[in-house]
């Protein structure tokens, strides 16, 4: 009997955790043409959300369909490899979301479409980020050199400022009583006491209900994680995100520890590392990287067959060169434009080993050469003293 997963939870790394059932050799060939060529990883609260709506809208990529009774942002992710529940359905339940990206070629229609063409098809899923280890197993179990294929983006944000904006991205979801989504913004919130002996989330504090500031938020999930040292056992004197079994979302902020793994499994030259400075400084060399990388660099001269917000087919002109539109924003009377300098001062120590570990990786990166060189250092967000 399979253990049930709450939707959003985090998983953590289990070498014996079985995989999803092998496809049957005739059903690899048809796989392989339905599956994601492109995944969009990471990183969460970089600018992702923008970034997968402008590929989707205005360079044609196909995104993935929505099932029923899945909620609205699986239009943009397909939230596979991240939630046990949906990895262990295997790689056709997958599949199945992509079904409808399929072109198939004129001649083919008369032999019963068994040749296909491709279009550019995504899971902008920014979840996969801790996840490669299990992208590149399924892809080599469908075999056909897909994974060989796959091209990776990856868009980078200082996680300082990473860590003020999935607070705030949270606050707005519950102030908008979103309870689809609960499971993800639910540490944000000090839950009351509830009948059956039941405690608040982090089971500390008054448990009244109320919404955390952002200092007691970063107290309770990542300063405690990230200073906290193996139930206070050193071992090498870093934080636990380095220890068996961490929590691969709940050390999402340590970007070397899961990009070296991209890099283990995948070229280097299939992967992408963006900058979200970039993104917001210079949109125009951010986008050509990004149409270099996809083979999208006559894209003016072109059309690709889309898809509508929910899965429709669209014919959409991918020359269209407009502004990637800020989405997933929430204005909200809540949101916290700077930390205290304290809390600020706090996460920087946090982050600043696994930064230059990220920078020297990112050094040591053979490719695509279309990438950034070299990868700009974070620079910290403002703060307040008040």
């Amino acid at each position: 009997m399979k253990r049930k997963i709450a939707p959003g939870a985090s998983v953590h790394i289990n070498r014996g955790l079985s995989l999803p059932p092998r496809p049957s050799r005739g059903a690899n060939v048809e796989l392989a043409s339905i599956l994601p060529n492109v995944l969009l990883v990471g990183g969460q609260k970089s600018g992702t959300s923008a970034l997968a709506e402008w590929l989707f809208r205005a360079r044609g990529l196909c995104r993935p369909r929505i099932f029923s009774g899945e909620p609205a942002h699986f239009a943009k992710e397909a939230h596979f490899f991240d939630r046990r529940d949906r990895y262990e359905e295997g790689t056709n339940f997958w599949a199945a979301r992509f079904e409808h990206c399929r072109v198939r070629d004129a001649k083919a229609e008369g032999d019963g479409g068994t040749n296909t063409s491709r279009n550019l098809v995504m899971d902008a899923t920014p979840n996969y980020l801790p996840f490669a280890e299990r992208v590149r197993e399924a892809y080599d179990r469908i075999g056909l050199d897909l994974a060989e294929k796959l091209k990776v983006l990856v868009v980078l944000r200082d996680p300082v400022k990473r860590e003020l904006s999935l607070y705030n991205h949270k606050v707005g979801l519950y102030r908008s009583a979103d309870t689809e989504q609960e499971p993800f913004w639910r540490d944000a919130v000090d839950w009351a006491e509830v009948e059956g002996g039941g405690r608040s989330a982090n089971g500390k504090g008054n448990g009244d209900g109320t919404l955390l500031s952002f200092e007691e938020y970063s107290e309770r999930t990542t300063l405690r994680r990230y200073e906290r040292r193996n139930e206070g056992k050193v071992q090498n004197n870093k934080p636990s995100c380095y220890m068996p079994n961490y929590s691969r979302m709940g050390c999402y902020g340590f970007y070397a520890l899961h990009l070296m793994y991209w890099m283990k499994h995948f070229r280097h030259d299939q992967i992408l590392i963006l900058s979200h400075a970039e993104l917001l400084r210079d949109t125009g060399s951010f986008v050509s990287r990004i149409d270099s990388f996809l083979g999208l660099q006559a894209a003016g001269r072109q059309q690709r067959r889309g898809e509508g917000e929910r899965g429709d087919t669209a014919l959409l002109n991918v020359g269209t060169d407009g502004p990637i539109p800020m989405v997933n924003v929430r204005e909200h009377e809540y949101k916290v434009e700077m930390m205290r300098c304290s809390t600020r001062d706090r996460l920087e120590r946090v982050f600043e080993s696994p930064n230059r570990e990220l920078y020297r990786l990112l050094a040591s990166k053979d490719g695509p050469e279309m990438e950034q060189r070299p990868f700009s250092n974070f620079t910290l967000p403002n703060c307040t003293n008040r």
